[in-house]
């Protein structure tokens, strides 16, 4: 009978290890990886400030650098996502990084608002070791999503905390039919590097143990 108790015993401590969120096994890596690709795996072209204000420099550019913001803004025009608004002083234009000459502005037109995402995201000031929580937009086409964790690191203390470095294969989801248009490579190479790499190249990302599991090193002021 004793027997039978210890091995039931046994069982369940197995058991409960086995659900620990705190252990680095394949479960709790691959839900950590899964969970910040679907945080911030979403593939954006990093234009996050609207109406995109035109400087007299960028007007310069235009037809020297192939990806320089005008090329990027007539791309996006010609697939009817942008369009151009007049420059000059405009007080409902709040962007706080505008130039101080303005020549033109483009706009998102109905169709690039629908593909205008807006999210939550947290900025850092290091000077004064504050954040806060602001709202930030993009115009998103693909989501990135595990395919499997490769490997990780030996969990390796530093300071308080408990990292592991993970490598891993991702592919993307959800690509927007108007991302791949061919006459968008000129002006967002990235694009096609993105949707090229994923399924082939591995990723890492570094992970904390915190007190509800394994998570993504976020900086902050550790």
């Amino acid at each position: 009978m004793k027997s039978y108790l210890a091995l039931a015993l046994a069982a369940v401590v197995s058991l409960t290890a086995c659900d620990n969120k705190i252990e680095a096994n394949d479960k709790n890596i691959s839900l950590a990886v899964a969970n910040y690709l679907d945080k911030k795996g979403e593939l954006c072209l990093e234009l996050t400030e609207w109406p995109l204000s035109i400087s007299p420099s960028d007007m310069e550019n235009k037809d020297v650098i192939p990806d320089a913001l005008v090329p990027k803004m007539e791309a996006l025009k010609a697939l009817g996502l942008t369009a151009e608004a007049p420059g000059g002083n405009d007080p409902n234009d709040t962007n706080p990084y505008k130039p101080e000459v303005v020549v033109k502005r483009y706009v998102l037109t109905d169709a690039g608002k629908k593909i205008y995402r807006e999210k939550e995201v947290t900025k850092y000031d290091y000077s004064n070791k504050t954040s806060k929580k602001v709202i930030e937009g993009d115009l998103c086409y693909g989501q990135k999503k595990l395919v499997k964790v490769i490997n990780w690191t030996t969990p390796a203390k530093a300071g308080k905390w408990l990292f592991v470095n993970v490598t891993y294969a991702y592919k993307i989801d959800k690509v927007a039919d108007w991302a791949k248009r061919p006459e968008l490579s000129a002006a967002f190479p990235e694009i096609a590097e993105n949707l090229a790499e994923a399924g082939k190249m591995e990723k890492k990302v570094l992970l904390k143990l915190n007190e509800q599991g394994w998570d993504e090193y976020d900086i902050g002021f550790d």
